[in-house]
């Protein structure tokens, strides 16, 4: 969002402008965003049609001048449609930095780029569901959960996997993002995921308190380890470094580590340790591969020892997640360094190609259930999200499809012809099939 204020304000340079997109950037009630929206468009069109009578005035002024023989001075300085139409709009600085003109120059110079997101499943315990409801995360941590009735071709016995990410698909996406339009560009056009793909793929609330910079903890290297200590027999000693709590030591208090049945005491401190599990090694990674944010440490408190819906900030971690996946791939397309991490959301981004495009996309057995229990629930909140299709459902590639091979993602990618896109893909017939979550349509405001 701060990329789209500073992106108006270059182009309008206006303070009513500029007070009326903050107003519709903040509004949640329907009636009046559509309001804001068509006062919007309005004041955008007048002060167009306003810049281009001025610049039409201005030249008519100067020929007649010449004309009159009373100037010989230039002619004001405008670009004709033919020359603006051959104008790059693109950055100089970033264009020279960015990955594609790397690999342009050499193809083969260039690896997939990593994510530092962790690969363990933590199992979602009873316990903890009616809270995660209440903080707007539950349709979004099913996605994220594996369980054993949905592994497929797994062995008895063997670790329950979670989705692994594609590197090298995420990489062809990285190489043609842009942080000018903030669009992935394509030979025949630009695209983008938007608000409408978080909500659907991933059931994470729109609507709520934003998300901006979180505040420094006070002593939570004291507190922390105060509040788990005792929690589990044969817990490691709390380890943590300045930027925040180690991931191996959370991993002492997942679900599977414990003895049932699990005290409330139990089950409030492993909750906790998701819920920091799940903001920084899934929803907003960062380059720290062994710990997460201290920052978030109030957060998982907050919803772990909640009592009441009430006592859970209500908050907007769809356009949060969003923002960081705009922001990961703004600072990885200029990253051609081995090992370069793509930060944010690369679930979601993955999701969001699948959805998309046919490249390296598995097929799905749309008949096939999620397992014993369907997923359902009375408030029509905990079931499934269009991303839960693609991550809890059988997938199937063919023996002769490419995958996870980053030079043929880029030749396809390439080649892609807008009529194998995918533009509406949660059309009216779609979203009825799914039985989706409310929250993935709940915060539409049109």
């Amino acid at each position: 969002m701060r990329h789209l204020g500073a992106n108006f304000y270059t182009q309008f340079r206006k303070k009513d402008l500029m007070n009326v997109f903050k107003r519709l950037c903040i509004q949640n009630q329907q009636w009046k965003y559509n309001f804001l929206r068509s006062k919007l468009q309005e004041l955008t069109k007048q002060q167009v049609v306003e810049r281009k009578a001025a610049r039409d005035a201005n030249i008519a002024a100067h020929m007649q001048a010449v004309a009159a023989g009373t100037t010989a001075g230039e002619a004001p300085v405008y670009e004709a449609p033919q020359e603006m139409a051959g104008r790059s709009l693109l950055n100089r600085d970033i264009e020279r930095a960015h990955r594609a003109a790397k690999l342009e120059a050499n193809p083969n110079i260039l690896s997939p780029m990593v994510t530092r997101g962790g690969n363990q499943n933590w199992q979602i315990h009873p316990g903890w569901v009616q809270r995660l409801k209440w903080a707007g995360l539950l349709p979004f941590a099913r996605l994220v959960e594996a369980t054993r009735s949905e592994v497929i071709g797994e062995r008895v016995g063997t670790p329950i996997k979670r989705l692994q990410q594609d590197h090298s698909l995420l990489t062809s996406l990285v190489d043609r993002w842009r942080p000018e339009t903030h669009t992935f560009h394509f030979r025949w056009g630009e695209m983008a995921p938007t608000l409408q793909d978080v909500s659907f793929l991933l059931g994470l609330p729109l609507a709520g308190q934003p998300i901006g910079p979180l505040a420094e903890p006070v002593r939570w290297d004291e507190e922390m380890p105060a509040r788990f200590a005792g929690t589990r027999a044969g817990q490691t000693e709390f380890l943590c470094e300045d930027h925040g709590p180690k991931c191996d030591w959370l991993l002492n208090f997942e679900v599977s580590q414990f003895t049932p049945p699990m005290s409330e005491a139990q089950i409030t401190r492993s909750l906790e340790a998701y819920i920091l599990w799940l903001l920084g090694k899934v929803m907003f990674i960062e380059n720290h591969q062994t710990t997460i944010s201290r920052r978030f440490i109030p957060i998982a408190l907050e919803i772990a020892e909640a009592q009441t819906a009430d006592d859970i900030i209500q908050r907007s971690w769809g356009s949060a997640v969003l923002a960081a996946t705009y922001r990961g791939l703004c600072n990885a397309c200029t990253l051609v360094s081995p090992k370069s991490g793509l930060l944010g959301c690369p679930l979601f981004l993955q999701l969001w190609s699948w959805e998309r495009f046919p490249i390296g996309r598995p097929d799905i057995d749309a008949e096939r259930p999620f397992g014993a229990n369907e997923l359902d629930d009375p408030d029509h909140i905990d079931m499934p999200t269009f991303g839960i299709l693609w991550t809890r459902r059988e997938r199937r590639f063919a023996r002769d499809q490419v995958r996870n091979c980053y030079p043929a993602f880029t030749e396809q990618f390439d080649v892609l012809d807008d009529r194998a896109v995918i533009w509406q893909p949660y059309m009216a017939a779609a979203v009825h099939g799914t039985r989706g979550s409310n929250l993935c349509y709940r915060d539409r405001t049109g």
